[in-house]
């Protein structure tokens, strides 16, 4: 229960969690000092009282420590510790399913490149990774992004609840790089994915480890934040591309026979349902393109709010159609494909690769085998 001795030693006060766990402490000092295991009475009651799965307690991980102290220098709130924990957790199950194996990070890498944090850069870094992926004249949905990002680039994906502030996390970890994403409205979690995999491609390639966190990715506010601003930037340009955020318009233009040459709220609404984000990032996008003046998206937004209560409603009142979907794999099909690999050799039980996965054996099998 390696795990558990590590929380354990983690725990800035074992009297306060005696009490929370109706442990005694000094049966939770010998636990730290490893002169007794914990029964399984007990884990369940510090799963409880820590609120951490019994998987994670458990989990004999020996990455752990070191993972650990990596996702801890990016903690910002003392509130967020258990994150560092979650992610340790994730990581060190996936590096026990991928280990013995060779994986091809040469596309992901021709990508990869020390730039300054500037929209220019993360504008050609956009057109760039279109054209490697084959969209040469850049008018498409990037929709697909998921299964780009974990099949073509290799990048371990997961979706998993990181806590209600918390939309996505970025890292890289001996040379894998992992991106974690929060349950949400799709079209904000397309655009985090699209931010995230921003922080990724501008690292410093894959030799060096690190981990971020971010919240309010999807904000209609702008970040003053350098590395954030790359991100969001390289993200609209990625999934809202100029020539076709121009196409897409003029043909808008047509439908709703629109001659005012103001852009408004009926024309972003419906560029956002093309391209499968929110109205907020459409918003944004079009104010950078000079489409909207400074402000502009947010008086749209706030515009929609204070008469549509918000842009979702909106769009249903004028009946437009619904966003093409977009599927996020729970776990990454790469790693599953991995562990399903070892369980036809033998290496692994189905059961434990559950148990890594953290995936029901149901959908293993349905998916993968």
């Amino acid at each position: 229960m390696l795990n558990l001795i590590y929380q354990l030693k983690s725990a800035s006060d074992l009297k306060a969690l005696s009490k929370k766990s109706d442990i005694p402490l000094d049966r939770l000092k010998s636990l730290v000092e490893e002169i007794s295991e914990a029964t399984m009475s007990e884990v369940q009651k510090l799963s409880d009282a820590m609120k951490m799965s019994i998987e994670f307690l458990t989990s004999e991980n020996k990455k752990y420590e070191d993972l650990n102290l990596l996702f801890r220098k990016s903690i910002k709130d003392k509130k967020d510790v258990e994150l560092a924990s979650r992610f340790s957790h994730l990581v060190g199950n996936s590096f026990e399913i991928m280990s013995e194996q060779s994986i091809d990070y040469s596309l992901l890498r021709s990508m990869m490149s020390m730039r300054e944090n500037t929209y220019e850069n993360a504008f050609r870094l956009a057109n760039q990774f279109r054209y490697t992926i084959g969209d040469e004249i850049g008018l498409s949905p990037m929709v697909n992004l998921p299964q780009i990002v974990a099949e073509k680039l290799n990048c371990i994906l997961y979706v998993v609840e990181l806590g209600r502030h918390i939309e996505g996390a970025s890292a890289v970890v001996e040379g894998i790089p992992f991106i974690f994403l929060s349950p949400r409205f799709k079209p904000r979690m397309l655009f985090t994915l699209a931010h995230e995999l921003g922080h990724i491609l501008n690292h410093h390639g894959l030799e060096q480890d690190f981990a971020l966190y971010d919240s309010d990715v999807n904000s209609i506010s702008r970040s003053t934040n350098l590395d954030e601003s790359f991100a969001n930037a390289f993200a609209s340009n990625l999934l809202l591309p100029e020539r076709g955020v121009g196409v897409a318009l003029k043909k808008i233009g047509e439908i709703f026979k629109i001659e005012n040459q103001v852009l408004g709220d009926v024309e972003i609404l419906y560029l956002s349902r093309i391209y499968g984000v929110s109205f907020e990032v459409a918003a944004l996008r079009c104010e950078d393109l000079t489409l909207l003046p400074k402000g502009g998206a947010r008086a749209l937004y706030e515009h929609i709010k204070a008469n549509h209560v918000n842009p979702e409603q909106r769009a249903k009142k004028l009946n437009l159609p619904e966003r093409p979907d977009v599927t996020f794999p729970k776990v990454s099909p790469n790693l599953t494909k991995l562990a399903v690999e070892k369980i036809r050799k033998g290496s692994i039980s189905l059961g434990k690769a559950s148990e890594i996965l953290s995936m029901p054996i149901s959908q293993i099998m349905r998916e993968n085998i």
